[in-house]
């Protein structure tokens, strides 16, 4: 995928493709194991351990925090084994962990020599996640072997990287990684909390909102509140419950749109909360309804707390949904919060979300299975030149479109095309080929099995106006093409259902 340049200059900076150490001298390397005496190097916000006779280098060489180098083997070692860190600044770039290892795998794929991407995953913890990525290259004369861990955390980018010969990694893979594994970030001794991998879920008649399970529900109208959120109680010196509530306030004949409600609310915190300090004030467009971010401090009895507010003015109704924390711990929910808060779904319109089935039927080919809706008709007669369309069921006599899902396998022989390419010149396909064609998104997914490319398009196709998501990819000269297709006003409403179906697409 093309990157602005901009973005590919920045990630120059970062040493993506990490600090080379090259000291004269290589010869035989012995196996080597892990070692017995260790030192350790703490700074402000991280710690880390490394054998005794390894060499620590703090000089700042090319931008590193620290290198530790490795002892010479032989008086014919060429190059020295080496662990470095990289620590950037990120602040106003707008990047999650994902969009920064994308960018990363695409740099190393375009700008080191040979350079392979064997391993790409994502490592849950209990404190902080963080990308674990290996690969091979060959800056300048030396093929070597770069094992890298990265933590995204308080607009900064941590990047640990171990770096052998690529014939001697395995000799040395086991100390690198003791020494990875030992690197402890602490951040001004704050610790990530980690996302939860249960989740409940609140519907009401206009709304939806999913949260962590052990979260608990208070739904009694508490302080003219439609419900609170509140976390579980840490320990016994936690003094405040974090918390996500949603009051629901009555615009009626007061005309206000959501600049001018987003006006006066920040004139109403400034005069109500004693301290208060508004951090961010912004309007975020989406296709659905355009609603108002606030981040501010102040302080409530003997609580520094801090906020971050979502606001959506719809139908004579401002749905005001609110988390609050004490301000020390703020950055540490930033990811569970957030998630919380961009579960919230408003019903807009009378629109309603299309409910996932719960009976669901298995279809499966020689090397690939997906499952569907069991009301959902399969046609695999290859109308069209698809493997199988999925058919939703018809809604009703007035229904026009019937949401479908379709597998087209096209022969990629002879072209030597890999996921990257093929994605590019499938977004320029779509621009050239479909009328009105405007990409919303484009991004190429990395899991433990096979990356894929996923593309959210719309586009005119006859009478209808149309919404597409589509997922590709690229194995053995093939590349596999599932689309979900639906008209555009009712994307949104079958999204959630169109993607479970993709999603349980697999190969075997």
């Amino acid at each position: 995928m093309k990157k602005g340049s901009n973005v590919m200059r920045m990630l120059k900076l970062i040493g993506i493709l990490a600090v080379i150490t090259s000291l004269a001298a290589c010869g035989r390397k012995i196996e080597t194991g892990t070692s017995d005496s260790w030192k350790s190097l703490t700074e402000n916000d991280y710690s880390i351990s490394y054998p005794e006779d390894w060499e620590l280098d703090q000089s700042g060489q090319t931008g590193t925090s620290f290198i530790l180098l490795s002892p010479l083997s032989s008086g014919e070692d060429r190059f020295t084994e080496s662990v470095n860190l990289i620590i950037q600044d990120w602040t106003g770039r707008n990047l999650d962990l994902d969009g920064y290892v994308e960018l990363s795998e695409g740099h190393i794929k375009t700008v080191a020599t040979d350079g392979n991407i064997i391993e790409s995953t994502r490592m849950t913890t209990e404190t902080l996640d963080y990308h674990k990525l290996t690969y091979a290259g060959q800056p300048g004369a030396l093929n070597l072997k770069f094992e890298q861990y990265t933590w995204l955390v308080q607009d900064k980018a941590y990047l640990l990287t171990f770096i052998s010969e690529e014939d001697q990694f395995d000799n040395y893979q086991a100390v690198g990684e003791q020494i990875l594994n030992s690197f402890n970030l602490t951040v001004g001794n704050k610790t990530q909390k980690r996302i939860p991998d249960s989740w409940k879920s609140l519907t009401e008649n206009n709304y939806s909102i999913s949260y962590p399970e052990d979260w608990e529900l208070n739904n009694s109208g508490l302080m003219g509140t439609n419900f609170i959120l509140l976390s579980p109680i840490s320990s016994g010196q936690d003094r405040f419950r974090e918390n996500v509530n949603l009051l629901m306030e009555d615009l009626t004949g007061l005309n206000l749109d959501l600049d001018e409600y987003a006006e006066i609310s920040e004139s109403k915190i400034k005069t109500l909360r004693t301290d208060a300090k508004i951090i961010e004030s912004k309007i975020i467009t989406t296709k659905n309804l355009d609603y108002h971010r606030i981040i501010y401090t102040g302080k409530q009895g003997f609580f520094n707390l801090e906020f971050e507010q979502y606001v959506w003015v719809l139908e004579d109704k401002a749905y005001i949904l609110t988390f609050t924390c004490e301000e020390s711990q703020f950055d540490n929910y930033q990811a569970v919060r957030e998630q919380i808060l961009n579960s919230f779904n408003l019903t807009v319109e009378n629109k309603t979300q299309t409910r996932i089935p719960d009976s669901w039927k298995s279809f499966t080919e020689n090397n690939y299975s997906i499952s569907y809706p069991e009301d959902w008709e399969l046609n695999n007669s290859g109308l069209m030149g698809t493997n199988f369309i999925l058919l939703s069921p018809i809604s009703s006599g007035q229904d026009r479109l019937r949401e479908n899902v379709n597998l087209l396998i096209e022969d990629l022989t002879g072209l030597n095309l890999d996921l990257d390419e093929y994605a590019e010149i499938s977004e320029g396909q779509i621009k050239t080929m479909i009328t009105d064609a405007k990409i919303i998104e484009s991004k190429i997914i990395t899991t433990k099995n096979l990356d894929y490319h996923r593309i959210i398009y719309t586009g005119k196709q006859g009478f209808f106006n149309l919404e597409f998501e589509q997922y590709v990819w690229v194995l053995e000269d093939k590349a596999y093409i599932l689309t979900f297709t639906c008209e555009e006003s009712q994307f949104d409403n079958y999204q959630a259902l169109g993607e479970q179906i993709l999603n349980s697409f697999s190969f075997f």
